[in-house]
């Protein structure tokens, strides 16, 4: 039995280790009990830095405290959140993490830890950000175009309407999306 359970354990780091998050499990005192392999790479830490710490011990910044309040509303609600937050890694540069707290309950059904997932997003929000502003670069080149441009999808109904369209026609451009010509205009 105990080589069963020490199989086990090790089946269950190597999980752990080699996960593309940064995992961390913590007593209901807020204080770490253990992490993996990618949270101590990506914060800079040893094993021996952080048994035992409180984040906000170990990130003296902002970061840190919001992490100690967000694992205090866990074990408060006990259920999970989700959150984003920018935290420097050790390595100096920004990054914005998908942190997800979720309570740990034993067979009683008692809460007995607060484990954490950071997934790392930064690349994610960038892309979405370019996005965002080829979006909006697009939205003027079309609405400073002097000519009527619109989009219809395979039914007829309008998914874009430029500036000169609504000047034209009058209202806003929410008026016509998702709208046909007849629902728009009535029967020709």
């Amino acid at each position: 039995a105990v080589t069963a359970l020490r199989e086990s354990e090790e089946k269950f780091r190597s999980i752990v280790d080699n996960s593309p998050g940064a995992i961390a499990l913590k007593g209901l005192d807020g204080r770490i009990q253990t992490v993996n392999e990618r949270f101590l790479e990506w914060f800079g830490f040893s094993q021996d830095d952080v048994i035992g710490r409180t984040p906000r011990e170990l990130f003296a910044n902002r970061f840190g405290a919001e992490s100690s309040v967000a694992d205090k509303e866990v074990i408060e609600r006990q259920v999970a959140t989700e959150r984003e937050g920018k935290v420097k890694f050790a390595n100096g540069t920004d990054h914005v993490l998908s942190i997800t707290r979720f309570p740990i309950f034993n067979a009683d059904g008692r809460m007995t830890e607060l484990g954490t997932i950071n997934l790392d997003i930064t690349d994610r929000k960038r892309a979405e950000q370019e996005i965002f502003e080829k979006s909006e670069l697009l939205q003027t080149i079309l609405d400073e175009t002097p000519a009527n441009i619109s989009l219809r999808d395979a039914e007829g109904r309008f998914e874009f309407v430029s500036q000169r369209v609504v000047s034209e026609l009058g209202g806003v451009a929410e008026d016509y999306i998702g709208k046909s010509i007849t629902e728009i205009f009535g029967e020709a």
